[in-house]
């Protein structure tokens, strides 16, 4: 397909367009139909490669992938911005779920993503993101009749998407916060392994050496390493089960779950065909005994999920795996592994650096909107505030 011309705009809307609200030869249109969603599969990758940050969380695939397990508690709500010429210049890839405070029920916005989601963000054509911002605002202050809170999490803190909708948000008059949340650790793999290791602490390498140690004496170790297509059925079964008796099972996420499941399932269909998926497996006397399910998207390594037997957590056989898994990825051509979201202690030995992640919310005009906005923005601050007076007078008179 011929790559569209954004740099003009001339003709009609696009055909079937739903709820056109027309800024600077924009206008956008809410999908909320599984056909609309696979229609724009051409569409949506270039304006995922076009992306300043690229990643594979921001292609169709992904969000195809991520969509078999948000359909069982959600709704599409994809906001496609076009120009006047059809040539689709932005996407909110959004759903809608259903969420409650205080005991009172309301309907969220949020980016398409699930818990293996490492960043996420709205797509725009290269010089419309102020005008793509300003469209998708305006869409949503007019429309308060079907959303009460956005929630957009995961955005990276190098993309300009979180300032501009910020401030397009702003100019409607709705309320509107930002934060940063939490930090995807990475580890620079464009040096070589030798420097990097030696980098470390003491205290990690002793702590690694007597895992090796404990597993050698337990049995004959093997590391294998799978990409794209050598991924087989019987290599997604090692992964199901390994997640089934894993210490995760209490959380919901694991692949035997129906939602992780289907999420699991597509996303091995695509990851093998774009050859963006690698497995690694540990084996000891042959049984798997860990694994972690890893993206590569152009020199991007993502580990998506690590599991373990829980039954052998005592020989630390994840631990083994992490190590492992960093030292193979140095001399490969690639420039970052990251770790995913999350304080984890044992990132923090292996690396002190990340991206920090960028969440923004904005709550509508409707009532519930205002009433939530103002529960989050001024009245919980203000009880929390009361509490901590309260407490701290309350230690100072125990101390008199």
């Amino acid at each position: 397909m011929k790559r569209p011309d954004l740099t003009h705009s001339s003709g009609d809307a696009a055909p079937g367009a739903q709820e056109s609200i027309p800024i600077q030869d924009l206008a956008a249109t809410l999908l909320t139909h599984e056909r609309d969603f696979a229609a724009l599969r051409t569409e949506w990758n270039l304006l995922a490669e076009m992306h300043p940050t690229p990643s594979a969380f921001l292609r169709y695939e992904w969000a195809d992938a991520a969509w078999q397990w948000q359909h069982m508690n959600a709704t599409l709500a994809l906001l496609a911005v076009r120009l006047d010429n059809g040539d689709l210049a932005g996407l909110a890839p959004l759903v809608q779920t259903r969420d409650r405070e205080a005991g009172v029920p309301f309907r969220r916005l949020e980016l398409l993503s699930v818990p293996d989601n490492q960043f996420a963000d709205i797509l725009f054509a290269p010089g419309h993101l102020t005008a793509v911002a300003r469209t998708i605002a305006c869409w949503l202050k007019e429309n308060p009749h079907r959303w009460d809170q956005l929630t957009l999490r995961l955005l990276h803190n190098e993309s300009p998407t979180a300032r501009a909708l910020f401030n397009a948000l702003e100019q409607m008059g709705l309320l509107t916060a930002q934060q940063t949340g939490t930090v995807n650790y990475s580890i620079d793999l464009t040096g070589t392994w030798e420097n990097y290791y030696r980098s470390r602490s003491r205290r990690l390498k002793k702590g690694n050496n007597l895992v090796a140690n404990r597993l050698h004496r337990a049995g004959e170790l093997r590391l294998t390493c799978l990409k794209g297509s050598e991924i087989d059925e019987q290599t997604g079964n090692t992964l199901r089960h390994l997640s089934a008796i894993s210490w995760k099972q209490t959380t919901g996420t694991t692949l035997d779950q129906p939602g992780p499941k289907a999420f699991f399932d597509r996303l091995l269909q695509h990851g093998r065909r774009e050859k963006w998926l690698s497995v690694w497996l540990l084996t000891l006397d042959t049984r798997p005994v860990a694994a972690e399910l890893q993206l590569e998207y152009k020199g991007l390594v993502h580990g998506l999920r690590s599991d373990f037997r829980a039954d052998l957590e005592a020989l630390s056989p994840g631990t083994y795996l992490n190590w492992k898994i960093i030292e193979g990825l140095f001399d490969q051509g690639l420039e970052l592994y990251f770790l995913g979201p999350g304080e984890n202690p044992y990132k923090r030995r292996w690396t002190e650096t990340g991206t920090p992640l960028t969440r923004l919310d904005a709550w509508s005009s409707s009532l519930r909107g205002r009433l939530l906005g103002i529960l989050r923005q001024w009245l919980r601050p203000a009880l929390r505030n009361a509490r901590d007076r309260l407490q701290k007078l309350y230690h100072r008179t125990r101390r008199l």
